[in-house]
């Protein structure tokens, strides 16, 4: 075997060596996250509980409103979870409607966008950071922090999803997921919806919300480490109300909205963009990410 053959095999080698400590060194921090992450956070989750049951609740009281005005309707599984992700309707100095911001739309989204932030930046002021400097692998720790947020968006969403559908079987509503043209009528969206009862199910819309919601978490977090978690919270805040006033399909905000889905209105944002432009932005946020931690002096970061 020739000196070259040797260093070649070596180098690869090598090369193994370091990946699988990497890949070691990030299931540690990533396991350590899951479990300080839920025992820091778990007050936040008890916040997003109570505002989850609070939502089908305001829109059960509504529904027994029509039924007073003489609107009888079944309403169905697809109408709460509709509620739930509906939105609202973008500004049109046209329109005779006046504009409404979507508070309970706005809120649970802020809220994730709060609890997704704040145990990564204070782990990193605190013990994270000499756990880092000891690992000698900020890509690990980084990577840990990303997966966690992936994790803790899909339970978030999994928490509303499970306490609606709770709610809506409890008081007796159908099991279908066709969100009818008389939520529509409730949540004054009935004069743009494009429904048809035969095609339409909001399944094909709710896939795309733990993709986007995943972008913003994670753009908001490398924000956080180029600047300070401020901003970052300030650049989601800002994204999520540019989004309410404007249908402009680049703005993460219109992904999440149900009635500015293609879904329900024909020049609405397709699902599949959605889609691809959550997962452009949550590529782009891991390697910016990263890339700025490894160049950070992280021993002068301040809080």
């Amino acid at each position: 075997m020739d000196v070259a053959s040797f260093n070649s095999i070596a180098g690869a080698f090598t090369i193994k060596i370091k990946e699988r400590c990497i890949m070691s060194r990030f299931f540690k921090f990533f396991m350590l996250d899951i479990r300080e992450g839920w025992r820091r956070s778990l007050a936040w989750w008890l916040v997003a509980a109570g505002v989850f049951l609070i939502l089908p609740v305001a829109f059960y009281l509504s529904t027994l409103n029509l039924r007073a005005e003489g609107i009888a309707a079944q309403f169905t599984l697809g109408d709460y979870y509709f509620n739930l992700t509906a939105g609202g309707l973008a500004y049109d100095p046209t329109s005779s409607t006046p504009f409404t911001l979507p508070i309970s739309w706005f809120a649970p989204i802020l809220l994730l966008a709060y609890i997704t932030l704040w145990y990564p930046y204070h782990d990193l002021m605190g013990s994270g950071k000499t756990m880092m400097i000891a690992s000698g692998s900020r890509w690990s720790w980084w990577l840990a922090k990303c997966a966690w947020i992936i994790v803790y968006v899909c339970i978030y969403c999994l928490i509303g999803f499970v306490l609606t559908t709770f709610f809506a079987l409890i008081i007796g509503c159908d099991h279908s997921f066709i969100a009818t043209d008389t939520s529509a009528l409730l949540l004054r969206f009935d004069s743009v919806i494009n429904f048809d009862v035969t095609s339409y199910d909001i399944m094909s819309f709710l896939y795309v919300v733990p993709v986007v919601l995943c972008a913003l978490c994670m753009l908001q977090l490398a924000i956080s480490l180029l600047f300070r978690p401020l901003w970052g919270y300030v650049v989601t805040i800002s994204i999520l109300f540019v989004s309410a006033f404007s249908g402009n399909h680049f703005l993460l905000g219109n992904s999440l909205m149900a009635i500015r889905s293609t879904v329900y209105v024909a020049d609405g944002v397709s699902p599949l963009w959605s889609t691809c432009l959550g997962l452009i932005a949550i590529v782009a946020s891991v390697v910016i990410g990263g890339y700025f931690l490894t160049k950070t002096d992280i021993l002068e970061k301040e809080a």
